[in-house]
């Protein structure tokens, strides 16, 4: 009884969907209660809250978390991903903070998703639920559980089957009109609670060891949310089958349209593929990259993109990786996600980034030509840098190196550490051992070392 709450985000509950999931409105014995976990379908929601600004009301601080992930925006503008990865008893959430909200109508949207054995390997999970705070004169108007959010069920996202390279970094995708984030519900109802807020006041058991999320600030600055390039297009097959291997030729590395795509790329614009038109594009990103993929087209309903990654091209008669930065004679084979054109204009994109050097685009088109508005990427990784420096007088080749050497922790450095981006996205303790070592020679941002010793020590506790 003499312990009291720290932190405003434990007088949130935790909200959900009635969507295949038990309703649990409070702990009436919370000696005995266990929270039923879930089946591991695949289940994406979108939450909504519209909210009133008054003057005076002042700075808005939130915090927000969600199981497995989530994507926050504040009338249509991105403010987040998340949550940052972490065991349930030390689930982590983010504070943000908004000055000078002008008085009137505002929005809070965010898109959370649990897809169970279809989320990579490190992703833990205790169920589906979204959690939001507000402070102050927002508290009322915003906090889970105080206030009804409301909650449409996205049922155009479908899991495809998990490749044998991509088992442990999860699943591909089919987004089938729009989204997952950009779509737009109509069917709303009240979310529901699925466990109420971890103080309990009035109940007399604030401060217990309660079943499931245990919350803490996240110590980690967001990752990297960085529009890039889609890459330069190498080769166009106008031969190739949907989503199959195809060796390049000369000609098709000569084929006007590569001209047409990389214009397209670089200036931005429309890009009209025909109907009845089938294209595989190689596309070389220049250097190993870490982001999601974003398209946005128009028209032609049934048409389809498949966005696919690989590290490398392989070689047509060996099978084998050689130089990157060729793709004559060579295929590319690998895991991404499929967007499927409704008719209507719309933004898709991935759940989860993709990784490697290259691209394979797939275009299919039926009986309506299809109208590309815009195909670019979101840079993901965690903000660390080379700042130091090291000179080898005598031979400049250490300098190229370093860089080379930056850039593959770079690509390994995310929520956690990763022993590699594209096959695993594991933190093994031996990998992290020497990963740490080099983060603390390459940077003075010591935060993610912190927390990488975290988790280990974690992962220790019975």
């Amino acid at each position: 009884t003499n312990l009291i709450p720290v932190q405003h985000v434990d007088d949130a509950s935790w909200i959900w969907s009635t969507t295949n999931r038990p309703v649990i409105h409070q702990f009436d014995d919370w000696s005995t209660y266990t929270m039923p976990v879930g089946s591991g379908d695949v289940e994406f929601l979108k939450f909504r809250k519209e909210f009133d600004v008054k003057e005076g009301d002042g700075e808005l601080i939130f915090d927000v978390s969600g199981d497995e992930r989530f994507y926050l925006t504040l009338d249509g503008e991105f403010v987040a991903r998340g949550p940052n990865r972490g065991p349930v008893e030390n689930w982590q959430y983010q504070t943000y903070s908004v000055k000078n909200l002008k008085p009137g109508q505002h929005v809070f949207e965010a898109v959370v998703w649990k897809v169970g054995i279809h989320s990579p390997m490190a992703q833990v999970s205790h169920r589906g639920g979204f959690v939001f705070s507000a402070e102050g004169a927002y508290d009322a108007k915003l906090t889970t559980g105080k206030t009804t959010w409301q909650v449409a069920v996205i049922d155009n996202v479908k899991a495809l089957k998990i490749p044998n390279e991509a088992w442990e970094v999860g699943g591909q995708f089919e987004v089938k009109g729009r989204g997952p984030y950009a779509i737009e519900p109509t069917a709303w109802r009240d979310a529901v609670v699925v466990r109420n807020h971890a103080g309990m006041k009035g109940r007399g058991i604030c401060g217990v060891r309660t079943v499931g999320w245990m919350l803490f600030p996240t110590q980690l600055p967001d990752q990297m949310e960085s529009k890039i390039p889609a890459g330069t297009v190498k080769a166009v097959s106008r031969s190739a089958k949907w989503r199959t291997e195809h060796v390049y030729t000369k000609a098709e590395t000569e084929d006007p349209l590569v001209a047409e795509f990389n214009r397209f790329f670089k200036d931005g614009g429309e890009l009209i593929i025909p109907a009845d038109t089938k294209l595989q594009l190689a596309v070389d990103l220049g250097v190993y990259t870490c982001a999601y993929p974003v398209i946005k087209m128009k028209g032609a309903k049934g048409a389809r993109v498949s966005w696919t990654w690989t590290e490398s091209a392989r070689n047509a008669n060996t099978k084998r990786k050689s130089d990157r930065s060729e793709i004559l004679g060579k295929y590319l084979e690998g895991y991404g996600d499929d967007f499927i054109s409704d008719g209507l204009e719309g933004e898709f994109s991935s759940p989860w980034f993709r990784c490697g050097r290259w691209c394979r685009i797939d275009i299919e088109t039926l009986g309506e030509p299809l109208v590309l508005k815009d195909m670019h990427l979101i840079e993901s990784r965690y903000p660390v840098e080379l700042e130091s420096s090291f000179e080898a007088v005598g031979d400049a080749r250490f300098a190229e190196i370093r860089k080379i050497c930056a850039r593959a922790m770079q690509m390994c450095c995310h929520e956690m550490l990763f022993d590699c981006p594209y096959y695993e996205q594991q933190m093994y303790p031996g990998d992290s051992r020497v990963e740490l070592l080099v983060l603390s020679a390459m940077s003075r941002d010591d935060r993610i070392i912190k927390r990488a010793i975290e988790i280990f020590e974690l992962a220790t506790r019975d």
